[in-house]
């Protein structure tokens, strides 16, 4: 069954684990149950088809959509939207109508993901609502953030609410092994390597509260927050990497270090 505690299980997290998005915490196993509910939706009748590319900031939502097209039998493509444009129009040249993109409605990453896209693909391009990963105060707020969200669908075909997708139970079998790959900015690597650094990781780097300091589109960043997931430590995401935003969010959540930077 691909429930919380047993997806978290395939992959060795500890449900100790937190996961904290500006000042909203949540246990791994939550995410893991909202990835069980998303990979229901995403799993295909006769086997995985076409390519799940996810397009998110750093957020809670980008791990849930990571595992949940792990669970259904993909091997997702995680880019980063503050990439330049000239790095992504390549990533997004040979996209296809059964592909699929899950994304969120912050109006800076749609308005990237509009530009890269091709005129003569229409791909499904599902959008999470990107507010509800904030308390509550922050979620008021939200229209208000630079490149903020007014919790709007641009004007296009191919947009829809990831919702959705979303069943109101697990997928009933996972096709998630350790045998999967994930792409990232340097290629395709397997879940595997991925958790075998991890584990390894885990154990030799100290400290409770890992701040992610880059995309987690990459494979240092992956291994690292799978470790600290591994670890039962508290990993921090933040949506702002410029180096002030970090110090700020780096004082304000008392993170031990930098993952997969350096402390301080």
């Amino acid at each position: 069954m691909t429930d919380a505690l047993g997806l978290a299980r395939q992959l060795g997290l500890s449900d100790k684990a937190l996961v904290s998005f500006m000042g909203r915490a949540r246990r791994v196993s939550a995410l893991c149950g909202d990835a069980g509910k998303l990979a229901a939706g995403l799993a295909p009748r006769d086997g995985a088809d076409g390519q799940v590319t996810v397009f998110m900031p750093n957020c809670p939502l980008a791990l849930v959509a990571m595992l949940a097209a792990l669970s259904a039998g993909y091997s997702p493509r995680l880019l980063d939207p503050r990439a330049a444009l000239k790095d992504l129009r390549p990533q997004f040249a040979a996209i296809e109508n059964r592909d699929l993109v899950l994304t969120v409605d912050l109006s800076a990453v749609q308005d990237r993901l509009l530009a890269v896209l091709p005129q003569d693909s229409r791909p499904r391009v599902a959008v999470g609502r990107f507010a509800t990963q904030m308390p509550m105060p922050q979620r008021i707020l939200a229209p208000y953030l630079r490149g903020g969200t007014f919790s709007r669908l641009p004007q296009h075909e191919s947009f829809f609410r990831l919702e959705g997708l979303m069943g109101k139970t697990s997928a009933t079998a996972s096709a998630l092994s350790r045998e999967s790959d994930i792409v990232v900015s340097s290629g395709s690597c397997s879940l595997a390597a991925l958790l075998e650094e991890a584990g390894e990781q885990a154990r030799t780097r100290k400290g409770q509260r890992w701040l992610l300091d880059q995309p987690l589109g990459r494979r240092d960043s992956l291994v690292a927050s799978l470790a600290a997931m591994r670890k039962g430590a508290e990993l921090i995401l933040a949506p702002r990497l410029d180096e002030e935003s970090l110090k700020k969010t780096m004082a304000s959540t008392k993170a031990d270090l930098r993952a997969p930077g350096t402390r301080g």
